[in-house]
């Protein structure tokens, strides 16, 4: 070796101002982020959510199976049948979930405890996990804002990417689901393939194609949302060509991303064989064909043709991709999935119209969400338009396709920060670099005051939407310490004490019936079987439970003996209106359905909607709060220990009392506020049949009012004792 190339080798690094700023920038926009997700630490230390717990039960498994049998284990996990989900069918863990994400979490955990040697549970470590791992984020947000605009934009989109609601609420602490890490490598995943258009060298480009098959192919088995960057890969091999001259090899390259994206995908049990003829990989396959068959059109083209004749082309596609549709090309793709990209299908399946996170996101909740960047975004992306390139097509792409997505289904609103982060970006890098003149430095005589104010205005508004928008919406408590009510800010511990007994005063092998909101909770902390779960894919067994909910206690007793149930669990939501209620003269309370407070008392439209019953029969027409039938005829209402006494009319200008009504006066409605009322009645005390009361919660008002309280109802046909007592009330 010369001399001169030892010193080329040996020659200190140079960093100009402008990459020390960016990263600096860069670290800064991580750190925001993190802070940002541990916020929730001033409520706990917990999993959140639901799913989570079953997570972290999965990740469980592998990890002991590493540390009892080493790498021999590492297969185990597909062998896997769990009878306490689901009973008496169970489910194989590995056919039905998404392994690459528990393998990941596994060995991570291995590598910081066993390599950095960090003394940390496996529990500690998944709820710290997603906050990290949601904060990195930035890193492939941006190296695409660098790609489309300079570092600034790079720098400040990864700031937006970090902070706004979609992807933050599902990144934060404890929030251990598959979002955080599908993300990060779908995201990565469109870089990559947006380098592979602009690199000159075939053989980077092939590189590059490679590696956006490897994360697509990671991001699909570690979350089913991950197919989203499959198809909006497919999308960009379709686009680019479209409005761009490109050399066939690069769209070619297309191939070898498929291929790559396959191999991932029939190495895991799930997708594993339905992977070859996944509705994703077909759009990714007719994304490619369709980019070479556009790039081979236009080439045989007059010039003063090749517009429309790859507009003509493109139409063509699209036919065969319809008539493809018809004959069954994308049969296997699911209610779930298929419900995002044509909502009116949504109505097929019950389970999804009925869960929070897959009902559509309004206009107003997407533009109170984002706010100032929703505009910028509009100004950035005709910006980008105007200055058409690869980059550019991919992230409309990505913004158009991620606003429409979270339209349908809002938990898809992870993929809108992305996209709204990128595109809001580059506006808001194109109004400062309006203001500021093309030398970077600002003089006194050459930034006139409307600049200045406008300037100021741009960064009040980003300010304003972070403190009382961005932030709140990672400062709530978790799912478990609030009980899944809307006192999102509250301690509302009545599950966590439910949890408790459920796993310390019940058989090892007890059956427990509740409802499938929470199956996992049951299933993992109370370590006991259950019938339904937060998987919600068995629908015949989720009707099931609903119609013994909403039948009468007979009915209900024969499904519970043909399940072989042994408990009910039932959580009920209250309002404390008075301790001394006028003309009763014992504590009156009202259901919190009528303030969406939570409960089973505001599930009982989705347990009709899957049951398949009229629900207009348990409802007052005019307020949609239970009516007299409700009460008597169905279980779930004698599972409730509330006697209804009729409609408190309160006088709204004054808010004093003014009298009981048996049942909702309509003429009254102008006149008095309505509100149904109820007391204390438990219909199956201690002893009784064929239910007795086992358990039930502290149920202490919470801001001196608000009561969320779990009931325990134990099979038993018959009674133990002739003369029981009712508990005390709430």
């Amino acid at each position: 070796m010369s001399k001169d190339q030892a010193r080329s080798i040996l020659r200190r690094p140079v960093i100009t101002p402008r990459r020390a700023a960016a990263f600096l920038g860069l670290v800064i926009a991580f750190a925001v982020g993190l802070m940002f997700r541990l916020q929730m630490a001033n409520y706990g230390y917990y999993l959140d959510e639901f799913d989570s717990y079953f997570h972290y039960y999965a990740t469980s498994i592998i990890v002991n199976d590493i540390n009892t049998k080493g790498l021999s284990g590492l297969t185990d996990f597909f062998k896997v049948v769990d009878y306490n989900e689901w009973y008496p069918v169970g489910y194989n863990l590995a056919s039905t979930t998404y392994a690459g994400f528990y393998y990941t979490s596994a060995f991570l955990y291995e590598f910081v405890t066993k390599v950095l040697g960090i003394n940390i549970s496996l529990y500690d470590y998944l709820v710290l996990q997603p906050a990290f791992i949601g904060s990195m984020i930035v890193f492939p947000v941006y190296l695409i804002g660098n790609r489309l605009r300079g570092p600034g934009v790079g720098v400040l989109a990864a700031l937006f990417a970090v902070i706004t609601p979609g992807f933050l609420a599902r990144s934060s602490l404890g929030w251990y689901k598959h979002e955080p890490l599908s993300m990060l490598a779908g995201t990565f995943a469109l870089y990559f393939v947006i380098e592979s258009f602009y690199s000159q060298d075939r053989r980077k480009s092939l590189m590059y194609a490679l590696l956006t098959g490897l994360f697509l192919g990671y991001s699909s088995v570690t979350w089913g949302g991950g197919r989203y960057y499959d198809g909006l890969v497919g999308l960009a091999f379709l686009v680019i060509p479209l409005f761009l001259a490109v050399d066939y090899t690069k769209v070619l390259n297309g191939i070898t991303t498929i291929l790559v994206t396959l191999s991932i995908g029939l190495a895991f049990p799930n997708p594993g064989l339905s992977w070859i003829d996944d509705a994703a990989i077909l759009i990714m396959t007719l994304g490619v064909l369709g980019g070479l068959v556009i790039i081979c059109a236009s080439k045989h083209m007059p010039d003063r043709l090749k517009i429309s004749g790859k507009w003509i082309t493109l139409a063509v596609i699209a036919a065969v991709g319809l008539i493809a549709s018809f004959t069954g090309a994308f049969a296997n793709i699911t209610y779930r999935y298929l419900s995002v990209i044509i909502p009116a299908v949504r109505s097929v399946s019950p389970a999804v119209t009925t869960v929070a996170e897959q009902q559509p996101s309004s206009g107003i909740e997407i533009l109170h969400s984002y706010l100032i960047l929703i505009f910028l975004a509009a100004f950035g992306g005709y910006i980008m338009l105007k200055r058409r390139n690869a980059a550019g097509l991919v992230t409309i792409l990505l913004f158009l396709s991620s606003l429409y997505v979270a339209s349908t289904f809002a938990r898809l609103q992870v993929f809108l920060s992305i996209g709204v982060a990128l595109v809001a970006a580059v506006g808001v890098g194109e109004l400062f670099g309006r203001m500021i003149p093309s030398n970077g430095k600002i003089q006194a005589k050459g930034l006139n005051a409307m600049r200045g104010i406008l300037s100021i205005l741009l960064i009040a508004m980003i300010l304003v939407s972070s403190v009382y928008v961005w932030v709140p919406a990672a400062n709530r408590g978790y799912s478990i310490t609030t009980s899944a009510t809307a006192l999102a800010q509250s301690y509302v511990p009545d599950w966590l004490q439910a949890l408790t007994w459920i796993s310390q005063n019940t058989p090892p092998n007890a059956k427990i019936i509740a409802w499938w909101d929470y199956g996992y909770w049951i299933s993992i902390m109370g370590n006991r079987t259950t019938f339904i779960d937060n998987a919600t894919f068995n629908s015949t067994r989720m009707a099931e439970v609903a119609t013994m909910y909403l039948s009468n206690t007979s009915t209900a007793v024969q499904i519970v003996k043909d399940l072989g149930g042994e408990y009910v669990v039932v959580f009920l939501s209250l309002r404390l209106l008075s301790s001394s209620c006028p003309q009763l003269g014992v504590p009156c309370y009202t259901l919190g359905r009528l303030y969406g407070l939570g409960g089973d008392d505001g599930k009982i439209d989705a347990m009709a909607t899957i049951a398949g019953f009229n629900l207009s029969k348990y409802l007052n027409p005019y307020n949609s709060m239970p009516n007299s039938l409700f009460w008597n005829s169905t279980f779930i209402g004698a599972l409730f220990p509330l006697k209804y006494q009729g409609y408190m009319d309160i006088d709204p200008t004054t808010g004093q009392f003014v009298g009981i009504t048996p049942d909702y006066q309509p003429q009254y409605a102008s006149t008095y506020i309505q509100i149904p009322i109820y007391t204390y009645q438990q219909n199956f005390p201690a002893g009784s049949s064929p239910f007795e009361l086992v358990f039930q919660s502290s149920g202490t008002p919470i801001a001196g009012s608000w009561i969320a309280q779990v009931f325990i109802y134990k099979y038993n046909p018959q009674p133990t004792t002739s003369n029981a007592t009712d508990p005390s009330s709430p």
